[in-house]
């Protein structure tokens, strides 16, 4: 539960990243 939790805080991170990148 919880690895599952952090792991889907670090893919919503990258999103944020690609998404400020480009412009989405």
């Amino acid at each position: 539960m919880l690895k599952s939790f952090s792991q889907n805080m670090i893919i919503r991170g990258m999103l944020k990243k690609i998404e400020v990148k480009y412009g989405i």
